[in-house]
């Protein structure tokens, strides 16, 4: 139990660094030196940063997916879930490194196809599912395609 609590410890503490200063300019040295660690045990734990990266990125991923999926289950209407994931969304923009997005794409290519399987599956469902429900509700007019405005939304 407590190799799985430190493991989360670490992966949150890394998720606040690698949102404020990205990932490539942060040094596994930074890392440890952050937690309060040593490298040994940062390495106990995850074998490079490529395999820290995977899990910081499932783990933020994860969340994001439970949030999202909370808020279809409990907003009233297909306006209301609309703004509240808008409202996520841009809050997520805003806690993040533009750098982050580019150092996956580029040096994290297995956690960069995370994040875009997650936009292109999860994301784009929701849009359609919502897009739906609000023609349904009559919030948005009939003649919308969900498919076309959710790929332009994503």
């Amino acid at each position: 139990m407590e190799e799985n609590s430190t493991k989360e410890k670490i992966l949150a503490g890394v998720e606040g660094l690698f949102m404020k200063y990205g990932i490539r300019s942060v040094s596994m040295d930074d890392i440890a030196r952050h937690l309060g660690i040593s490298k040994k045990t940062l390495y106990l734990h995850f074998a490079d940063k490529d395999e820290l990266v995977m899990h910081m990125s499932r783990m933020h991923l994860e969340r994001d997916l439970k949030e999202y999926s909370e808020i279809a289950a409990t907003a009233k209407n297909a306006i209301e879930e609309l703004n509240r994931i808008s409202f996520c969304m841009r809050r997520d923009f805003e806690d993040m490194n533009p750098s982050l997005l580019f150092d996956l794409q580029k040096y994290h290519p297995r956690a960069w196809n995370l994040w875009t399987q997650f936009k292109e599956r999860f994301i784009k469902e929701s849009v359609v599912r919502n897009i739906k429900l609000g023609q349904e509700q009559g919030y948005f007019r009939p003649e919308i395609n969900p498919e076309v405005v959710a790929v332009m939304r994503v």
